[in-house]
C-alpha cells in the first residue's frame, strides 16, 4: 500500500543508491486512516468475505475494528466507512466478471534487468491473463474524475512489471478510488515504454547528483529508508504532524502495567516517549542517542511533549552513550 513507482523511489536526495524492495512494509502501514482502509480491503479479499451477500457492510466494519474506536468515531473515519460500504459493490461487480480467479494484495514485483520494483495493491490471476487494480484511499487524489500525471504514471509502472513478470500486459489495469470509483487505464507497449524510459533517465540523473527534492511528510512517512535516513529527521521537526523522535535518553521508567516510558532531550527540547515495550527497547539506556517511529503526539498544552507509541513503533539506538553497551 505504498508508492512505489520507479520515480517515486529515487524522489528523495536522501535516499542512499539502493533499488532493492524492503522485506517488511513501510513502518506506517495500518497507522493513518487510509492505510488502514487499504488494509481492511486486503483482509476482506484474502477471506473471502467480499463474496458474502452483506460484503459492504462487512467491509466497513473490519474497517472499524481496525481504526479503533476513537478513529472510526472520527469526521475523516465515518466518511471512509461509508465510502468503503458504497464503492464495496462496484469493487465485488468488477471481481466477478473474471470468473475463475486468484486474487492476491501487496504483491511485490521486480524487473531485475533494470533494477526496477514495485508493490501492485491487487493482482488478479487466472490461467490466461493478469489484471492490476491500484487502491486510493485518500483526500490528496485528482480533482474530477479524471486521473493525475502521477496516477498515470504509477499504473504504467506496475503494468511494466507485470510485462517483466507474466511476459505479457495486463488484461486490465484499474484504479480504485474511494472518492471516484473504478477508472480504467489503457496501457500499451508504448506507454509503458514511455514510463520506464523517464524513470530509467530520472534515476541517472539521481546517480549523477541532479537531487531538487527536499524531504518531505507525505514522501518520507511511507520510506522504508526513514530510520537511516538523517536528512529526514533533520526535516521532521518542521512537520505539524511528526510521528517520530530522535535524541539523548534522560531518564527511562517503567509502569505497573510493565510498559517503559523515556525521557528524550531532542536538539529543541525534551519530550517523552510512553507505551513502549521493554523487548523493543532493548538494551538501550541512559546516555543513549536512539530513534524511535511510529509514535502518535498527544496534543495540548504540554511541556514536555507527549508521544504515545502506536503498534508500528521501532526503535533504534545511533550511537551509545559513555559506558553503554557495545
Amino acid at each position: 500500500m505504498t508508492p512505489t513507482s520507479a520515480s517515486a523511489l529515487i524522489s528523495c536526495p536522501a535516499r542512499e543508491p539502493s533499488w532493492a524492495p524492503p522485506t517488511e512494509l513501510p513502518s506506517s502501514s495500518g497507522s493513518d486512516i487510509g492505510s488502514v482502509a487499504h488494509l481492511a480491503i486486503a483482509q476482506w479479499l484474502e477471506s473471502g468475505d467480499w463474496q458474502n451477500p452483506q460484503s459492504p457492510d462487512m467491509l466497513a466494519a473490519r474497517f472499524d475494528a481496525l481504526a479503533g474506536e476513537s478513529r472510526a468515531a472520527s469526521a475523516r473515519g465515518r466518511l471512509v466507512a461509508s465510502r468503503l460500504r458504497t464503492r464495496a459493490g462496484e469493487l465485488c461487480a468488477f471481481l466477478n466478471t473474471w470468473g475463475a480467479k486468484t486474487i492476491r494484495t501487496e504483491v511485490t514485483l521486480i524487473d531485475h534487468k533494470r533494477k526496477l520494483w514495485g508493490r501492485v495493491d491487487i493482482l488478479i490471476s487466472s490461467h490466461d491473463r493478469v489484471g492490476l487494480i491500484e487502491i486510493k484511499t485518500g483526500e490528496q487524489e485528482s480533482v474530477g474524475t479524471g486521473l493525475s500525471a502521477d496516477e498515470t504514471r504509477q499504473i504504467q509502472s506496475y503494468a511494466h512489471l507485470i510485462l517483466c513478470s507474466y511476459q505479457g500486459l495486463p488484461a486490465t489495469a484499474t484504479l480504485f478510488s474511494l472518492k471516484r470509483g473504478l477508472i480504467d487505464v489503457p496501457v500499451s507497449e508504448e506507454s509503458v515504454t514511455d514510463v520506464v524510459v523517464e524513470a530509467v533517465a530520472a534515476r541517472q540523473q539521481w546517480f549523477d547528483g541532479v537531487r531538487s527534492a527536499v524531504p518531505a511528510p507525505d514522501v518520507c512517512k511511507v520510506c522504508p529508508q526513514r530510520m537511516r535516513c538523517s536528512p529526514s529527521w533533520h526535516a521532521m521537526g518542521r512537520w505539524p504532524e511528526r510521528d517520530g523522535a530522535e535524541g539523548v535518553i534522560q531518564r527511562l521508567n517503567r509502569s505497573s502495567s510493565g510498559k517503559l516510558s523515556l525521557v528524550v532531550a531532542e536538539h529543541a527540547g525534551v519530550v517523552v516517549i510512553s507505551g513502549l515495550s521493554p523487548q523493543l527497547v532493548g538494551d538501550a539506556r541512559q546516555g543513549d542517542r536512539i530513534r524511535v517511529l511510529g509514535l502518535q503526539q498527544s496534543h495540548g498544552p504540554r511541556n514536555p511533549a507527549v508521544f504515545v507509541a502506536r503498534k508500528d513503533v521501532q526503535v533504534r539506538v545511533i550511537q551509545r552513550g559513555e559506558g553503554g553497551a557495545k
